[in-house]
């Protein structure tokens, strides 16, 4: 933001409109619970043992569960 400013792009920084138009966030996270590691294999079995073509999602998430990567690098994977 500081390089637009300082080239003329922008007049203000933008950044501070946003705590005037966006909602008070709630500071309570409430995480969902841990799956018991003993049930994993059963779930990995039953809900992702056929991935076919084109099912993303499920064979990143059997991914995630076999290699134990960072949901993050998982999910930026290309």
């Amino acid at each position: 933001m500081q390089w637009f400013w300082a080239h003329g792009h922008i007049s203000a920084n933008p950044v501070s409109l946003v705590d005037h138009i966006l909602p008070k966030q709630n500071a309570n996270n409430e995480h969902q619970p841990a799956m018991p590691w003993r049930d994993v294999p059963v779930l990995a079995k039953e809900q992702l043992g056929d991935i076919k073509p084109g099912d993303n999602t499920r064979a990143a998430l059997l991914f995630l569960i076999l290699t134990a990567a960072r949901s993050g690098e998982v999910r930026g994977a290309t």
